[in-house]
């Protein structure tokens, strides 16, 4: 089976043309990092369709995939890739899920393992993506202030991530405090990118979002 890194997370956040009304820092503003962390998870529920990009150093094209997520946030969420879907998480009484519906095979992790610590950190979810979790766990390399946006890059602080990540750069929608884009870059030259499309916030059924899949899958 594919690395959790590689299957879950991939996409190549580019600033391209930044906007002249912007502000450049090396230091965060953190009263309003805190801002938006709140008003994100205050959300009751979120669907947002995704789109992925990774960079691999061992190939020469971009693979790209679509997908969707369904969150309640600090609390569940579902996560899909590929058209027809071929990956699922889903994060349930604290354990996630990670379900291959090509091979019918599936991963069960407690959500505070190191296998899904990224999709956790990616959806905003656990006390890694706290305000205290992301200043423990990383260091603020820079910060760019637009009239819509708030992206922070951060550097690795914590033995864990020093050892696989070399920054996280995630860009804040001011106005739903929900992430546009998450890059994941890789010490192992792998940049891994996720952008997010305007998040619907409309209440969805947790019953059918949120229960396991019912077909043969055999653990891993």
């Amino acid at each position: 089976m594919r690395k959790p890194y590689y299957t879950l997370f991939t996409l190549l956040f580019l600033f391209g043309g930044l906007s002249p009304a912007f502000a450049r820092s090396n230091e965060i503003d953190t009263a309003l990092l805190q801002e938006l962390l709140a008003k994100r998870d205050s959300h009751p529920f979120i669907h947002a369709d995704v789109v992925q990009e990774k960079v691999l150093p061992s190939i020469s094209e971009k693979l790209v995939s679509r997908g969707q997520v369904w969150m309640i946030p600090q609390h569940a969420f579902r996560w899909e890739l590929g058209q027809p879907v071929t990956d699922v998480a889903i994060l349930a009484q604290r354990d996630v899920y990670v379900y291959d519906k090509r091979n019918l095979t599936y991963q069960k992790h407690d959500a505070d393992s190191r296998s899904v610590r990224p999709i956790m950190l990616l959806l905003g979810m656990g006390k890694d993506a706290s305000y205290n979790g992301l200043l423990d766990n990383f260091k603020p390399l820079s910060a760019v202030k637009t009239k819509s946006d708030y992206t922070i890059t951060f550097l690795p602080d914590s033995g864990l991530m020093k050892r696989a990540l070399k920054e996280l750069t995630i860009c804040f929608d001011l106005k739903t405090a929900f992430p546009r884009e998450v890059v994941w870059e890789q010490k192992d030259g792998a940049v891994i990118t996720t952008r997010f499309k305007p998040p619907v916030f409309k209440e969805f059924s947790v019953t059918e979002v949120f229960t396991l899949p019912t077909e043969n899958y055999v653990k891993k």
